[in-house]
């Protein structure tokens, strides 16, 4: 015969179903309360580092003019450019692995090691978004029509443009105010952005807001930037060499300081 004593002490060590499903509930309840503010939390996360990696890239281009006679480094040599594919030897970003511990490409080096070097260097998580949704890009304008407002790809007299070679460049110290100049941005393929200031944003409308936010010529969504990547903004790079915050209101303004400059040219 069982001890009524005992029976009552096993009911005592379990669950009821009611029980279970209550605690269910709460644990379901503060998981709704909190994955907002762990997703923005981690968000947050991601722009930052995305930042600080940037951050390397403005610092490289400072380097770089020191080590090269006051120059901004050109986007490519135009002895032998291609927009989407410059010179593996001449493209600014291999240009610039020497200062972010990439993969240096040697004259040298069979046309071979100079394509893995050169796959090294421009899939390298300093140009990475941490989030996976963005890279690293130049800001410039197209060969025949940008300005100095478009730091990568200019006209001849006060850009990288020189001549006939495009691997000289302009004095970075001539720029007027580095600190408001963007140089990089985050891009949806990595290669870069058409600035509005050439490309103006006119009839595109990608975030659907009614504001203007791309030109349908260029093809791609924001010019080629990735403008709403880390909530509702993006990272940039000044070409004093620090990286900020700008917002997707900020972007979509075609006459902000961060495209046109303060008043007059931006480049000496």
């Amino acid at each position: 015969m069982k001890n009524k004593g005992s029976q009552i002490r096993s009911r005592n060590y379990g669950f009821t179903l009611v029980e279970l499903l209550v605690v269910i509930s709460i644990i379901a309840l503060l998981l709704a309360i909190l994955m907002p503010a762990l997703q923005k939390a981690r968000g947050q996360g991601q722009s930052i580092v995305c930042a600080a990696h940037e951050r390397q890239y403005g610092l490289a281009v400072v380097l770089f003019a020191n080590d090269h006679g006051d120059r901004f480094i050109p986007y490519a040599d135009k002895s032998a450019y291609s927009m989407f594919n410059p010179a593996l030897e001449t493209s600014w970003i291999n240009r610039l692995a020497i200062y972010i511990g990439g993969k240096v490409i040697s004259a040298s080096d069979t046309q071979a090691v100079k394509k893995e070097k050169s796959d090294f260097n421009t899939n390298t998580k300093f140009r990475r978004c941490p989030t996976g949704k963005a890279w690293m890009g130049v800001v410039y304008g197209a060969q025949a029509m940008c300005n100095v407002d478009a730091p990568f790809l200019t006209v001849q007299g006060s850009s990288p443009v020189v001549g006939d070679d495009w691997g000289t460049g302009f004095k970075h110290s001539a720029i007027r105010h580095p600190a408001e100049w963007i140089i990089f941005i985050d891009t949806a393929t990595g290669w870069g952005m058409y600035t509005p200031t050439n490309w103006g944003f006119v009839t595109r409308d990608d975030s659907g807001d009614g504001i203007p936010d791309g030109n349908p010529s260029v093809g791609q969504p924001y010019n080629g930037a990735a403008p709403r990547v880390h909530s509702e903004g993006c990272n940039i790079v000044l070409a004093d060499g620090h990286a900020k915050r700008m917002t997707f209101r900020t972007f979509q303004d075609p006459l902000n300081n961060m495209w046109k400059g303060r008043p007059g040219l931006p480049v000496r």
